[in-house]
């Protein structure tokens, strides 16, 4: 069997390159972030933070980062226009860690030694020992840069049983 019927013509898809910058919340570079581009891939970031994905098919995509010392992760979403060499730029912030410090009393105002100490907040939630003089620290708190972040601190003694707790204590960054 033949025909006279030619095949439509075969048209490449265009494609683009989605490029930009993963930062903090204070816009410091996340430098050697891993980054990964939904339905394409994954690279490490340069020491600013910079990363480019080229030859990307138009569409709906993800990017998500995350920094490989404190592990905090973002994932932003936007679209690629069905443009040949369409560069589209984004920022991936995230975010931003603090310390939470402090020092535990006794109701004689000496310092309360081996206090367990408890930091909860939205997704977060950490328990350390007061030191010798009665202090405690907690490293890698995340901080909200749009608005306040809100968490509770608590202290107790395993021996006695006494607690004390503070609602609300806020973060934020400065």
């Amino acid at each position: 069997f033949e025909s006279d019927q030619k095949a439509p013509p075969l048209q490449f898809i265009p494609r683009g390159t989605v490029l930009g910058q993963v930062v903090f919340g204070d816009n410091t570079p996340a430098t050697y972030a891993s980054v990964t581009l939904s339905h394409y891939g994954s690279m490490i970031a340069d020491s600013e933070g910079n990363f480019l994905f080229d030859r990307v098919f138009p569409g709906r995509f993800s990017v998500t980062a995350r920094d490989p010392v404190t592990g905090v992760s973002k994932t932003v979403y936007d679209t690629l226009a069905a443009t040949e060499g369409e560069k589209k730029n984004i920022t991936v912030r995230l975010t931003s860690m603090g310390t939470v410090k402090g020092t535990v009393y006794s109701f004689d105002k000496k310092p309360a030694v081996g206090m367990k100490v408890d930091l909860s907040g939205p997704s977060f939630t950490r328990s350390t020992q007061t030191d010798r003089e009665g202090r405690f620290q907690f490293k890698q708190v995340p901080v909200n840069v749009d608005e306040a972040s809100s968490y509770s601190l608590s202290a107790s003694d395993p021996g006695s049983g006494d607690y004390a707790k503070t609602e609300y204590l806020t973060l934020s960054q400065h």
